[in-house]
């Protein structure tokens, strides 16, 4: 009895002794994983970088809005090209950083666009009534006293004229204004079921007389199909875009597409006018956002517009990751940015009213990026003399 009385104390006295080793080994072993961790992060970041561009650019800190206005040269002269975002914009604009932050929820936020209705009406009939505006009417109006319109002036240096040129601002869920606050679904949970969801009303697009080269070619390229020329039941196919532009005095010379999932001609074609026929290049193949790959779509465009051309883009591919390194490659190339005039994209980003919905909920396990972002982008690529809508 007396011999185990004394190994009580030893048992109990070495205790803390193979607590402290063992939770030194733990500390160890932690410093390792993470030296490890952070060597090997260091090293793909270095490999990716020699393939894609800077991944975050949203987030760089780096502002891209230019000190001045930007100077477009054309054989008509010199213009100058300012974005001004409505006091509407700029409000939504703060408020998308506290949806992204979670600070405000989306019932929220439908509660005060439900209670901005005088500017949603304002700005919807801007829209339908600008379709029946002369060019002269166009150039007559003034928007800098308008709260809810955004707008670019443009300054025609030879012949010491202003005039602006309305675009719809960048407010709620850049969509329809009433998308998802209003209709039979007005929940946003129900976004989904919101019959606004698709609508494109609400887009105001830019005029054949509002070119400001006159001399080149109109290019479309499209960054991510639909499979056929309507684009189904919600209309967003290459259908709309040609008829639109061409409704408004554009039509495009050539057209470029690129679609991953495999097409059936017969289904692609159907349709399809023989003009746009004539003039289409497809590639049934993925768009590669690998910087300057074969199918990278920029790789493309640089090497058939120029600047004189009026050139409108549409990204709409399902995949944020190559969808942002599309983004980061735009922001990040001024000769690239030089030569688009207008720029479409459904962003595929957090803490929007789509991304509890499919197929947002099945790619967007992989991105960072919230609405903040989406406005951030869009907005700066307005501030660079690009006329940059939120797409469907």
């Amino acid at each position: 009895a007396k011999s185990k009385c004394s190994m009580a104390p030893k048992s109990h006295a070495a205790r803390p002794a193979r607590l402290r080793r063992c939770f030194t080994t733990l500390l160890f072993v932690s410093f390792y994983l993470c030296v490890g961790w952070l060597v090997c992060d260091a090293f793909w970041a270095t490999v990716s970088l020699s393939t894609k561009p800077y991944r975050g650019r949203l987030h760089s800190g780096t502002p891209l809005t230019r000190a001045t206005p930007r100077s477009v040269v054309t054989t008509n002269g010199t213009f100058h090209l300012e974005y001004h975002p409505s006091a509407w914009e700029n409000e939504w604009f703060r408020l998308s950083k506290r949806l992204a932050s979670g600070e405000e929820s989306w019932r929220e936020a439908c509660e005060q666009l439900r209670a901005e209705e005088e500017f949603i009406e304002r700005y919807l009939d801007v829209e339908q009534a600008r379709q029946q505006w002369t060019p002269e009417q166009t150039k007559a109006f003034r928007w800098e006293h308008d709260k809810a319109i955004s707008y670019f002036s443009v300054m025609d240096a030879q012949r010491n004229e202003l005039y602006q040129v309305p675009v719809e601002p960048l407010v709620g869920a850049l969509r329809h204004p009433r998308f998802p606050c209003y209709g039979t679904a007005k929940a946003p949970s129900n976004a989904e079921k919101n019959p606004s969801k698709n609508a494109k009303d609400w887009l105001i697009t830019s005029f054949g007389f509002e070119r400001i080269h006159t001399t080149g070619r109109a290019l479309f390229f499209e960054v991510g199909g639909t499979g056929t020329y309507t684009g189904g039941e919600a209309g967003e196919g290459l259908q709309w875009f040609i008829e639109r532009f061409d409704a408004s005095g554009i039509r495009f010379d050539r057209v470029f597409a690129w679609e991953e999932k495999p097409q059936k001609h017969s289904q692609l074609f159907e349709g399809m006018p023989q003009p746009v026929l004539d003039s289409l290049s497809y590639y049934n193949v993925a768009p590669d956002a690998t910087l300057d790959a074969q199918h990278n779509p920029w790789r493309t465009l640089k090497s058939v517009a120029k600047e004189e051309d009026f050139v409108v883009v549409k990204i709409d591919i399902d995949d944020p990751e190559d969808e942002n390194s599309l983004v980061d490659q735009l922001l990040l190339d001024e000769s690239l940015r030089n030569l688009i005039d207008e720029f479409f994209i459904e962003h595929h980003v957090r803490m929007h009213p789509l991304s509890g919905s499919k197929p947002w909920t099945k790619i967007l396990s992989g991105t960072k990026y919230t609405i903040w972002d989406s406005y951030d982008m869009l907005q700066e690529l307005r501030y660079d003399g690009i006329r940059a809508h939120s797409w469907i």
